[in-house]
């Protein structure tokens, strides 16, 4: 059997990103979500997801953009001087350098964690926002805060051949290489994290800019046994958003709910599930 969750990332951080995961979710194409709790739309995703209780539901741990839900002075290696989190490129520079301290990362991890636990809400999974948990470093302390809160699910947990011997590999792109470069590297390196459910395979939708709906077909006809994750960021357009930034989500959004994808997971016998389920 071939299963497949579609799940939406940043949820929580803008009206027009809330709008396009809601879309994908009445629609039933979107089965699971990550929640951005530090963001201004966090409160209208999680009275939503109070509504929906078939939609899984995890924590999109974010120390890459907007403001901390600690009090700077807690986290002082991790914030710029208006006491915004870093750039995601900054900040791994940062790692790099061993400038971030690990201990205020994990402080921002619990922390969010607890404020979305306190929502009432069941979290099934965790994830990163720029999959910065994946960093060697934190990755460790991601799969030690599972295990220690019983968290079945962690993205990307492992290293996975799919994504390279599929006919995904004639357009590989660079970000596809140090994601799958990192899960390649963790995999060697933190083994008590292959208990954690993270599917088979995965693939992002941002991975490619430029991705037609021919070709979208095509990567799920290639979809490997077991259960594969998309990972999408849907949003719709609006005249007062960043257009530049929104379209290419709202174009994601629409592949999703094409009725020629539903027709292609019908034809392959692909089914759509939770991790509710």
């Amino acid at each position: 059997m071939r299963y497949l969750i579609i799940n939406a990332d940043d949820f929580g951080m803008s009206q027009e990103i809330n709008e396009g995961i809601k879309r994908g979710i009445e629609a039933g194409v979107i089965t699971s979500v990550s929640v951005m709790v530090n963001m201004p739309f966090a409160d209208d995703a999680i009275k939503f997801l109070k509504k929906h209780p078939e939609v899984s539901v995890g924590l999109h741990f974010n120390i890459t953009e907007g403001s901390p839900t600690l009090k700077p002075k807690q986290i002082t290696t991790l914030l710029r001087e208006d006491n915004s989190y870093f750039h995601w490129s900054s900040l791994v520079i940062k790692l790099l350098l061993g400038q971030c301290s690990l201990d205020e990362i994990n402080l921002v991890l619990i922390s969010q964690y607890r404020k979305l636990k306190s929502t009432g809400l069941k979290i099934t999974h965790l994830d990163s926002h720029h999959h910065i948990h994946l960093f060697p470093t934190i990755f460790k302390g991601f799969v030690d805060f599972a295990h220690r809160e019983k968290v079945a699910a962690l993205r990307s947990r492992r290293f996975n051949l799919w994504n390279l011997t599929s006919s995904l590999r004639k357009g590989i792109t660079s970000k596809q290489c140090l994601i799958l470069s990192m899960c390649l590297f963790n995999n060697f390196f933190t083994k008590n994290s292959l208990d954690l459910s993270g599917g088979n395979s995965i693939y992002d939708l941002n991975w490619d800019p430029n991705l037609t709906e021919a070709k979208f077909l095509r990567i799920i006809q290639n979809f490997g046994p077991g259960v594969t994750e998309i990972i999408c960021h849907p949003a719709i357009a609006s005249k007062d958003g960043n257009e530049k930034f929104l379209r290419p989500r709202e174009r994601g959004l629409n592949l999703l709910l094409s009725p020629a994808f539903l027709a292609e997971l019908k034809k392959n016998k692909i089914k759509l599930i939770s991790r509710n389920a």
